[in-house]
This record gives structure tokens, C-alpha cells and sequence, in this order.
């Protein structure tokens, strides 16, 4: 506990108390059971000195004890020192009761977190994952197609790419090595063994709004496929045909067509592309026309038909879902008896 005098009350005592007793400053201050900085302190009434110590001196000295005093509780400062740290936290950070405090004081701990990964990892502060930003590409471009043929956005950090896990594993696998080279993000899998299926996830903020941007909308819905092909792709031959190679191999594939004439059954393959979207089928059916091929779109498909077609459409687009190329090799194989290459 501290005692509380009047101005130049504490000065006076410790004066009288050396004169009456004789003692030095060192050995007035050993006495009252603290350091000689201390003491000299408390004779500037810097500080209050404790009550424990004014009751040694008085009655070694044998002066009376000054009136007024008033005995200070234990913890007394506390609400003094509480006042001052609030204050100078109001001149960091503003005001934390408002809009403007709170941000203020939001910005400067998380680039302090983000100084420290280490000190935010202590703190359990999770920080943005860090990401490449890549630029305008072919592999870019067959990125956002796989997105808007089978990808998804789960919430404003995650994004999905659905897959079967029966025939497309290998595919998934490139889809991962793909991210990994453009983002230089990892990605799990997600397993839904009851349609025998799986997603690859990714979590990242920051890649979702990448692709807020690259696919030119403000906000991405969950459902990709209702998107446009963004314009930076449209006027670009390269990035188009990468793209339709993203959408073919994710929303499209080979399939035999049966027919019969005359009492006798016919089959040959069909490359085909379906989807809701009639944005994504009018990009399809554009892109592979300006390449010479004559597709032929339905409601909400587009096909090849034709064999010359499709084995030019393999060479030329070509295709990264080894699903697609096992397909069309071992159909050509049974039309053609040899190997397409």
C-alpha cells in the first residue's frame, strides 16, 4: 500500500526523519527495504512512498506522522495505469467502438501477423496463403475452361473441380499439377464414394478473387457453368483453342453412335459436348467453325460426326484427359484396324 501526502508533506518527513536519526541516504533508503534510486524518487515525489516504509522511519526517528495522509488500497494504480494504455491504444488504433477504429486497428495487426508468420502462427492467426499470380496464357486459358465445365465456387475461399473417380483419376492428377504450376497452390481431394465421384479442392481468398477478375465477373456464382468465356480469351486464337480443350475434356466426350440401314447395324464415334450453358455452346460451335469443322449443335449438345473430323480434332485441339485419347485410340483401333498415331 502507498500513502498519499500533501505536496511537499513527503519531502518534509524524509528530511526530518534523516536529521532526527542521523543516517545517510543509503541507509535511511536500506531501512525502508528498497533501492537508493527508489528513495531519491520518492524524496522528488516522483512516486508515493509505501505506508510499510513511513511507519519504519517514523518510529526510528520518532517524529509524528504528517496529517492528511490517506492510505492508497493495494491496487490502486491499476485504474490510473488502465486509463493511460487505453488512451495511448486510441492513438494506435482509433477508436475500437466505430467502423473506422475497428479497421484501423485490424490493419495494423494483420501486417504485423503477416511481418511474422511465425508470431501468427502462435497467435493461431491464419494468414492468406501466398500465390503466384500468372499472366495471360494458353494454360490459363484451359484452366477457366476445366472451371466452367466442371468446376465450382464453395463459399469466398474455396474453389471445387469435380471429377469421376473411375475413369478420371489420371486426369484429376493433371488438374493438380496444373493448379500447382499456374498458382503455386496445393489441393487435396474430396471422395463421395456413394456416386463415385470426388472433388479437387482448393482453399485460397486470394484465387478466388483472381478468378473474380479473370473471368470478368464481380462476384462468381456457385454455378460457373452459367459464365461467360471472358473477353481477354475470345480475342486470342491460342487461349480459344485451349479453352475449348478445358471444356471438352471436363463437359464433353467420345461415344459411339449406332445406326442402321437396311436390316444392318452401323457405329462409329462421336465427339460430343453438352452443357446448359448457351453462352459455352455458341463459344464451342464458334470456335471449332472458325477451325474448319462443321459441328452440328442440339438443344444442349454439339457433335462431331464425322471420323475425319474428330481424328483432326485430336491432332490439332488435342486433349489432356487421357479418358478421352484411351477412347478414341481403341475406337479408331476397331474401325480402322491400326493405331491412330
Amino acid at each position: 500500500m502507498r500513502v498519499k501526502l500533501l505536496k511537499g508533506e513527503q519531502r518534509k518527513f524524509l528530511d526530518n526523519a534523516a536529521k532526527k536519526t542521523g543516517l545517510s541516504w543509503n541507509e535511511i533508503s536500506r531501512l525502508s527495504g528498497i533501492c537508493r534510486r527508489s528513495f531519491f524518487d520518492w524524496h522528488r515525489e516522483k512516486y508515493y512512498m509505501t505506508y510499510e516504509a513511513l511507519l519504519k522511519l517514523q518510529k526510528i526517528s520518532r517524529i509524528g506522522i504528517p496529517k492528511n495522509i490517506k492510505v492508497l488500497s493495494e491496487y490502486w494504480s491499476t485504474k490510473k495505469a488502465a486509463r493511460l494504455g487505453a488512451m495511448r491504444r486510441y492513438e494506435l488504433y482509433g477508436n475500437p467502438g466505430t467502423l473506422e477504429g475497428r479497421r484501423k486497428g485490424g490493419l495494423i495487426s494483420s501486417k504485423k501477423f503477416h511481418s511474422d508468420p511465425e508470431y501468427a502462427k502462435r497467435r493461431s492467426f491464419k494468414l492468406r496463403k501466398r500465390i503466384s499470380y500468372p499472366k495471360e496464357t494458353s494454360s490459363l486459358a484451359e484452366f477457366v475452361g476445366i472451371m466452367l465445365g466442371d468446376g465450382g465456387i464453395r463459399n469466398s475461399y474455396q474453389i471445387t473441380i469435380s471429377f469421376s473417380t473411375e475413369t478420371e483419376k489420371l486426369y484429376a492428377k493433371y488438374i493438380q499439377l496444373l493448379i500447382n504450376e499456374l498458382f503455386s497452390l496445393s489441393s487435396c481431394i474430396h471422395l463421395n464414394k456413394k456416386f463415385k465421384a470426388a472433388d479437387i479442392v482448393v482453399s485460397s481468398r486470394s484465387l478466388v478473387e483472381f478468378l473474380e477478375q479473370k473471368l470478368e465477373n464481380k462476384k462468381l456464382n456457385k454455378n460457373l457453368s452459367q459464365s461467360d468465356v471472358p473477353n481477354w480469351i475470345l480475342q486470342n486464337k491460342d487461349y480459344r483453342i485451349s479453352c475449348l480443350r478445358g471444356l471438352v475434356d471436363t463437359d464433353g466426350g467420345i461415344y459411339y453412335h449406332r445406326y442402321k440401314i437396311n436390316g444392318k447395324w452401323y457405329k462409329y464415334p462421336r465427339l460430343s459436348f453438352s452443357n446448359t450453358s448457351l453462352s459455352l455452346l455458341n463459344f464451342i460451335k464458334k470456335t471449332l467453325e472458325e477451325l474448319s469443322f462443321m459441328p452440328k449443335i442440339g438443344r444442349d449438345k454439339i457433335t462431331l460426326y464425322r471420323l475425319p473430323e474428330i481424328k483432326k480434332y485430336f491432332e490439332e485441339v488435342g486433349t489432356h484427359n487421357p479418358k478421352h485419347l484411351r477412347r478414341y485410340k481403341r475406337f479408331i483401333r476397331k474401325i480402322l484396324g491400326s493405331d491412330p498415331n
